[in-house]
This record gives structure tokens, C-alpha cells and sequence, in this order.
């Protein structure tokens, strides 16, 4: 803001609703804070999250192959006339 626009004189209806103005800004400032807070917090779960998808996805493909091997075993141990 330059002096020019600070020594203008700009009525009485924009000093009646200057409060209104400042609180409302005051209220958006506050409004922007929560949603940042809230929106990092969703980025954070989200995160952790899919991490632990990726653990599961691990997980269940090791379990796959486990699952596999074990059953190649379990076919060669069957007696040869049951196969």
C-alpha cells in the first residue's frame, strides 16, 4: 500500500464494514490453517497406508510361492497309484 491509498479518505460505509472486513479474513487465515492441517494429515494416513499395502502385497506373494512349493511337495509325496 502506498501513503496515497493510507490518506484517502474512503467514507464512512467502508469504515463501517472495515471490522467485518478484518474479521473475515481473520476467519479465512483460520479456515485455510485447518484445511492445510487436515489436508496433511490425510497425505500422512495416506502414506502410511500404502506402505502397509505394500507390505501386505509382499507379504501375500510370498505366501503365493510358499503355497506353491508346498504343494509340488505335497504331490510328490502322494503314493504313485493315487496320482
Amino acid at each position: 500500500m502506498c501513503l496515497k491509498e493510507l490518506l484517502t479518505d474512503y467514507g464512512v460505509t467502508f469504515w463501517n464494514n472495515f471490522p467485518v472486513v478484518l474479521s473475515r479474513a481473520k476467519q479465512l487465515r483460520q479456515l485455510k490453517k485447518k484445511w492445510i492441517g487436515e489436508a496433511r494429515a490425510v497425505k500422512e494416513t495416506n502414506e502410511y497406508l500404502s506402505q502397509q499395502v505394500e507390505k501386505l502385497r509382499k507379504t501375500k506373494e510370498q505366501l503365493t510361492k510358499h503355497n506353491a512349493l508346498l504343494q509340488a511337495e505335497l504331490r510328490s509325496l502322494k503314493p504313485k497309484n493315487l496320482q
